[in-house]
């Protein structure tokens, strides 16, 4: 049996009628609590009614079934098959109240997977793929009982006509209350609407579900945005020290090429000395033959060196902070010439192309 796209054991029902049998037993043969209550508990299932009827028969009512014998099998076939009519459709609302019941279970098994899904990357993947599945299968339960409260309004009863034709028969009042076909009736249309209120309750449960999982990849998102903010301010620190050292490399060049250029001079010229010129001479005496005062130059010359270096380092960081990239995507027509002309017009450092 398929119910729900899935096997499934499903219970059936027994209708046994047996017509006049050679050998007569009353009720308490059949349930002697032994062998022979054994045998009819296979075909009923668990017995809930038996009596003995007038006509020498006996009628016998399980959960699964129901078996009547003596010539009220035929006599009474049209009540038969109301009361067969209605267990069946009982024992389908039963099968429904079970599948139910396993999509609560199921519901409330996601429902714990979604409050224990921290630290777990491939859980939201199971949960909406099991939200999806519970999804369908109410669905499929909700189209099911349109179906059954469809079919609800025209459930099989004992005519009128029967009732009036037996009115003053014993064997049919016997039967009517051993099978109890208008209590199983009444019971059926009041669980029919339990089905309608639990089945509202399971989607109302899983578009809660839907909302959570919702809620999970926000988070989810919103802890992506926050690392890869982390991980951009990150990586513009680690630019803007690389480009502090390309500005410091950029000065040691500028200084290395100065001295290279005062150390090949020297090889030019020779052993060159200041003293050696009458106007070095001037100097020296000047400057450097009074105690301190050459230390003193000397000093204020490395600070002007040292203050010159940061003046430079400071204005090409200032130049480099000033740049700001700006990229567009501007869906309009253009004219190429223009853009080409445009272009003759101004010196390009990058370019980036993306046509479609």
């Amino acid at each position: 049996t398929m119910f729900l796209c899935e096997e499934i054991r499903a219970p059936t029902l027994s209708n046994v009628p047996v017509g006049e049998t050679p050998a007569r037993f009353d009720v308490t043969y059949f349930m002697d609590g032994e062998d022979n209550e054994n045998e009819i508990s296979q075909i009923t299932g668990r017995v809930r009614n038996a009596a003995d009827l007038p006509d020498g028969g006996v009628v016998i009512a399980g959960e699964k079934g129901i078996v009547v014998s003596g010539i009220c099998a035929k006599k009474f076939e049209n009540v038969l098959v109301t009361h067969a009519a209605i267990m069946s459709r009982r024992i389908f609302v039963s099968t429904f109240f079970h599948r139910l019941f396993e999509m609560e279970s199921e519901i409330d098994s996601i429902q714990l997977m979604i409050a224990t899904h921290i630290g777990k990357p491939s859980g939201l993947a199971e949960i909406r793929r099991r939200v999806m599945v519970a999804c369908k299968q109410a669905s499929l339960l909700d189209a099911l009982l349109t179906q059954v409260k469809t079919s609800s309004h025209s459930l099989p009863d004992i005519s009128e006509e029967d009732a009036r034709t037996h009115a003053n028969d014993p064997s049919f009042e016997i039967l009517l209350e051993t099978l109890e076909t208008k209590d199983y009736r009444e019971e059926l249309v009041v669980r029919l609407k339990d089905l309608e209120s639990l089945l509202k309750c399971a989607r109302l449960g899983l578009d809660s579900l839907r909302e959570n999982t919702d809620v999970i990849s926000e988070v989810q998102m919103f802890k992506l945005q926050e690392s890869l903010q982390s991980n951009t301010r990150n990586l513009e620190s680690l630019f803007r020290a690389n480009e502090s050292s390309a500005n410091s490399l950029q000065l040691m060049q500028l200084i290395i090429g100065g001295s290279l250029a005062f150390s090949v001079m020297d090889r030019l010229v020779g052993n060159w000395n200041l003293l050696d010129a009458s106007w070095g001479r001037d100097v020296f005496d000047a400057f450097i033959d009074p105690p301190a005062l050459w230390l003193i130059i000397s000093l204020l010359f490395f600070a002007l060196i040292v203050l010159t270096l940061q003046y430079a380092l400071k204005r090409m960081l200032e130049k480099a902070s000033a740049d700001i990239n700006l990229r567009y995507s501007l869906h309009v027509k253009i004219s190429i010439l223009a853009l080409r002309r445009f272009l003759k017009r101004h010196e390009l450092y990058s370019e980036e192309a993306d046509t479609d």
